[in-house]
């Protein structure tokens, strides 16, 4: 066993660790691909199995990509294992190094994919819910209590309760004011942080007695209305796994529940989260511990960098990443130059060094006078033409004009990005481009500064749409609706939905006022119908509400966010029983606005090619080309370390100590300060506190500087009382890399501060300092003549999630596909398998060993013959065998196969066509069904929701799925609904139109229409065994549905011939008209002797789908919701 002290470069093919593992993952160093290496090794190599894997990671948008991320990386492991491909990583080369495991590998492999549903990939509350479920009665927990997001409310109303019946009778109260930020800080905000008792004070000992009663009967209530919060969910399972009485065992329970437990992002942990890690898995699983610590920038939310540095203190092995798989060599060696020997925070944040993959420069200039991409790390220093300290206003203004004039400079079309070495290069574009900003206020200003040099520039660091100017407004219309008060009505017009000004109230009152209400009116009477969107789009057909929205600044994003708003409550609305009233909506969306998750992505205004904008901490896991951080030096730390009213004329950084509660690390604990401004534990906390702000800022500017794959461009700006402070100024501070321990760089006093160019840690090749003279950038808008007549006004809304779709189009992104075709064309017969380039390989066209079309070679061109013959073969003339071999000698004539002739064609096509079908047709083969009963390649166009915001998703396909009152649970292919709502393909929306093309529609003797699907795909099977007919058993089958998503295909064209049979045949009844479904894998139909397994021959798989199944999802891809 290593020491933990001693950190090795993490390497898959090494040996692996057991214990608890800390992972340091540096920036760019390829985490999540180490993370889903780690687990498919595991898995491969037997030490887990799926259902015993927990990933935990910090929200529901990580925890979808990295399912995702495991459950391609398993399918693309299986298919290089299974098709002999070549290596890729180093993980393919350890396995494929192993050959006399292959086979073994392989198998675990698919079982892996089967049961990908079992593996447990979560965030840290949905883990923790799941847990206490599983844990039962050894759980401190009320199982049916409900989730309660904000309790804030209830906070209130205990702090007003305990306000009145303790000052009721004092002379001179405090105000209800304090006492109520008091009680939210302590019971809403930090309610499971200790609290400090060390203050002799008085008045700190009632704040103390407050605390603990306004806890504790908020706890109380809590309990009796049968609630909990999210934050109780971690304390609830924390003191059940630290009981006295039933933790060991609920400890062993969760340890034996997963043998291989990985955290992502774990430097964001907080000392409850630990604790709960270390209790049921440390000592007990194998536990990894991933993250980085100098990426920790998330203390406003909860993050604790202690709880990290503790949690590093216990692990048995540290590792690290040690490649930068992301940035150029130049940003790589421009970040060390600044952070070498520096640590950020703390020891254990040490700045490390790693080396840099792509070691050329992907960004270059076609012409010397072109933009100059010769230093990727660049400090623009912009300073006063006297020489003087500039305002922060007046610096604000000025780096917002550079940045412009820089971005148009960048994209004058004469700058390449080369993403890859070997990859053609392409002009660089808007899109390229991230500004990074640390206040939404500065992303705002300059966005617009962008868009005054006509530079089109998207901000998604804003406010949450639920409390944009576009939530007030419809909130406004919701209560309108509810009730029409004058008032109201009145607001509303004056908004941006209608336009008017006061003046036009005042002297049209009787018209405009009076036609808005009817217009409420009426659409209060059709809300049952209309909805939420439905009543926006009437909104925004009314005539001038457009072009009153589209008037003024922000207007693309008025309008964005006010669609945006209407169709997630109307979807909202569609998931309830019955359409809600608009009251029910208005308070909906009030709950948004207080507690949405925060992870809800806000719509871009503009599909332009545009620069994007957002804040530092949104711009975490992602990367770009170039990256421009014009607040390097604007920052401002507001905690001081003195702890005094004053301003620190040294430094002058202010701090004014409200009195305010204080969380802070005491050097043991976490816990929450309520003592005086002068009381000397809470001088030790300002002091703690604004160190851990301080190492923040640095840890920012590393995540920022980090974003960049090839450039950088940093602003400074001699603003006093701000530069001293910023993360940037204090590293140029320091003096050039030595050999000593690590530092920290302190905050600089102003007087001493000095123009980066003069720092011993700008220079050579990476890092360069210039002086800025600002001038404007050049508008790129032109001059629009004057035109005569009235412009027409654009109306129509533009539904970006309608698409003409297919089942290839639908399971791209399960298997990988890159082609944007997949969308508008659905394959044509026999492209759509076998699936060996599904995830970007080349697929085995070799032939296989085997008799008869088990020696065939794969690949598309051999299933598209195969599929064009059995559609023009005539069934009805005397010789069979002869008109099958006329039109194999006809195509193969037209498009030759290696390895394939037409006479070895023809037999085994005269096989399938003579194979029994057992339970698909009882007694009947291809042969018996003459062309009045045998309707080859029906081509479909089906309309699906006729709009985004009535649709449903290829989720709810899953949930139908998954009832068992329509597909029981001896169903073959019951476990697929699981797996195809675990897919990537389960939030995609279907709206617009479905096509596709049935291979052939039987009609058996019964009346019954069978759908029929034929597979050329070729069947698992170990190394050098040749293919035969009972590889295609029924296990093997079922397997190879459910990995190819053939269940999927298979609803979907049942609901189009359910469709087709309703309008063209007279009478029609699903239940007595819809038969199985065949899937037809005809290199086992061997003909008349083909053996079977159970009541399904060797390659006639037979899925009796419940007619009620398909009436469902006929549905459900209409747009109804009632399933």
């Amino acid at each position: 066993m290593t020491s933990p002290h001693e950190v090795k470069a993490f390497d898959i093919s090494g040996e692996v660790p057991h214990g608890t593992t800390l992972l340091r993952a540096s920036a760019g160093t390829g985490k999540t691909w180490s993370i889903t290496a780690i687990v498919t090794r595991a898995i491969l190599e037997g030490d887990v199995d799926i259902s015993q894997v927990l990933l935990v990671t910090f929200n529901r948008s990580a925890a979808r990509q990295m399912r995702h991320r495991t459950y391609a990386r398993l399918a693309r492991t299986a298919e290089m294992l299974e098709s002999g491909l070549p290596a890729r990583d180093d993980l393919d080369h350890h396995l494929l190094a192993q050959r006399e495991r292959r086979d073994e590998f392989l198998s675990r492999a698919r079982s892996a994919i089967q049961r990908f549903s079992t593996a447990t990939i979560a965030t840290t509350h949905e883990f923790c819910a799941q847990m206490l479920t599983e844990l039962g009665v050894l759980a401190d927990h009320d199982l049916r209590s409900s989730l309660l997001a904000d309790p804030t409310p209830l906070v209130d109303e205990v702090s007003a309760d305990l306000y009145l019946s303790r000052y009721s009778h004092v002379p001179r109260p405090p105000s209800s004011a304090t006492i109520r930020s008091l009680a939210r800080t302590v019971a809403a905000q930090y309610g499971t942080v200790e609290l400090q008792r060390d203050s002799d004070s008085r008045r700190v000992e009632e704040r103390l007695d407050i605390a603990e009663a306004v806890r504790t009967e908020s706890s109380r209530r809590m309990r009796a209305g049968g609630l909990h919060t999210f934050d109780d969910l971690i304390e609830d399972l924390a003191r059940s796994l630290g009981s006295t009485q039933r933790g060991r065992v609920a400890c062993a329970t969760l340890a034996d529940r997963f043998h291989l437990v990985m955290v992502d992002e774990f430097q964001d942990t907080d000392p409850l989260q630990w604790e709960i890690l270390a209790s049921a898995f440390h000592g007990r699983s194998d536990l990894w511990l991933i993250g980085d610590p100098k990426q920790s920038i998330y203390a406003f939310r909860g993050a604790d960098i202690h709880a990290y540095l503790a949690a590093t203190r216990q692990v048995d092995h540290t590792y690290e990443l040690t490649t930068n798989w992301r940035s150029d060599q130049g940003i790589v060696d421009g970040v060390d130059q600044l952070f070498r020997h520096t640590h950020l925070g703390a020891e254990g944040i040490e700045f490390t060094t790693v080396s840099a993959r792509h070691t050329h420069r992907r960004l270059q200039s076609t012409d010397p006078h072109s933009y100059d991409w010769s230093h990727p790390v660049q400090i623009r220093c912009i300073t006063a033409s006297d020489g003087s300290r500039l305002s922060s206003g007046r610096a604000e203004d000025l780096i917002a004009k550079d940045v412009g004039a820089q971005i148009t400079a960048m994209l004058d079309g004469r700058s390449q990005w080369q993403p890859e070495k070997g990859q053609p290069s392409r002009p660089l574009q808007a899109g390229d481009i991230a500004v990074l900003v640390t206040a939404r206020r500065r992303g705002t200003k300059i966005q617009n500064e962008l868009r005054k040099i006509g530079q089109p520039a998207v901000f998604t660091g804003s406010t949450s749409v639920w409390s944009s100017p576009a939530a007030t407004d419809f909130l406004d219309l919701l209560s309108a609706l509810d009730d029409p008060d004058p008032t109201v009505i009145s607001r509303i017009a004056m908004s941006r939905l209608i336009g008017a000004a006061p003046y036009d109230l005042a002297r049209q009152d009787s018209q405009l006022r009076s036609a808005l209400a009817m217009d409420i009116a009426n659409w209060a009477l059709a809300w049952p119908n209309l909805g939420p969107w439905g009543v926006i789009e009437s909104l925004l057909h009314r005539p001038g509400s457009l072009d009153s929205m589209l008037t003024g600044p922000q207007a693309e994003r008025y309008v964005t966010d006010l669609r945006q708003l209407a169709q997630e409550t109307h979807v909202w609305a569609c998931d309830q029983p019955t359409m809600p009233t608009p009251a029910q909506t208005c308070a909906w969306v009030e709950d948004q606005a207080r507690y949405a998750p925060q992870e809800t992505p806000r719509r871009l205004e503009t599909d332009r090619n545009a620069v994007t904008i957002m804040t530092v901490h949104q711009a975490k896991g992602l990367e770009f080309p170039v990256v421009l951080l014009p607040d390097a030096t604007l920052s401002w730390i507001s905690k001081n370390g003195e702890g005094t009213r004053r301003k620190q004329r040294a430094s002058r950084t202010f701090m004014r100590d409200d009195g305010s509660p204080l969380v802070w690390f005491d050097g043991e604990r976490r816990v929450l300060n309520l003592s005086d401004v002068n009381d000397p534990a809470r001088l030790e906390a300002w002091a703690q506190i604004r160190h851990d702000a301080l190492a923040e800022e640095l840890r920012k500017l590393y995540v920022a500087l980090t974003r960049s794959q090839s450039a950088v461009r940093l602003w400074w700006a001699p603003v006093p009382g701000r530069i001293g402070d910023s993360g940037l100024q204090r590293l140029l501070a320091l003096e050039s890399a030595g050999s000593e321990a690590p530092v920290f760089p302190e905050p600089v006093n102003d007087a001493a501060v000095s123009p980066p160019w003069l720092s011993p840690r700008v220079g050579g090749a990476s890092i360069e300092a210039v002086p800025v003279e600002v001038t404007e950038a050049p508008s790129r808008e032109l001059p629009v003549p004057p035109v005569g007549g009235t412009p027409a006004t654009f109306t129509r809304s533009v539904d970006h999630q309608w698409k003409r779709t297919s089942y290839s189009g639908l399971t791209a992104g399960i298997h990988g596909a890159t082609s944007s075709m997949a969308d508008l064309v659905d394959a044509s017969a026999g492209q759509d398998e076998p699936d060996e380039d599904a995830l970007g390989t080349s697929p085995d066209v070799s032939p296989s060993t085997g008799d008869g079309l088990c020696a065939m070679p794969g690949g598309t061109s051999f299933g598209l013959v195969v599929h064009e013959i059995l559609e023009h073969v005539d069934t009805s003339v005397p010789d069979l065998s002869a008109e099958i071999t006329n039109w194999t000698a006809r195509k193969l004539r037209a498009e030759p196969i290696d390895g394939v002739g037409a006479t070895s064609l023809a037999a085994g096509l005269v096989d399938v066509m003579h194979t029994d079908l057992g339970e698909l047709a009882p007694g009947q083969c291809l042969a018996d069904f003459k062309p009045s009963d045998r309707l080859a390649e029906l081509d479909f166009e089906m309309r699906l929701a006729p709009s985004s915001p009535m649709s449903n998703t290829v989720g709810a396909l899953a949930q139908a799925l998954s009832d068992r009152s329509l597909v029981p649970e001896n169903d073959p292919l019951a476990s697929y609904g699981r797996v195809l709502a675990t897919s990537p393909a389960a939030s995609t929306v279907l709206s617009g139109y479905l096509t596709g093309s049935i291979d052939a529609v039987l009609r058996r003797p019964d009346g019954r229409f069978l759908v029929i699907d034929y597979k050329t795909n070729r069947a698992p099977r170990p190394a050098g065994q040749p293919l035969e007919p009972r590889a295609y058993d029924v296990t093997t089958m079922t397997s190879m549905m459910i990995s190819s998503h053939y269940p999927l295909q298979a609803l979907l064209y049942s609901a189009a011939l359910h469709r087709y049979l309703s309008h063209t045949m007279p009478g029609y009844d699903p239940a007595t008209c819809l038969g199985p479904v065949g899937y037809l894998f005809v290199r086992a139909m061997a003909g008349v002797a083909t053996p079977a397994d159970a009541s399904m021959p060797y390659g006639v798989f037979t899925w009796s789908v419940n007619p009620a199944l398909v009436v469902a999802v006929s549905d459900i891809l209409g747009g109804r919701h009632e399933h």
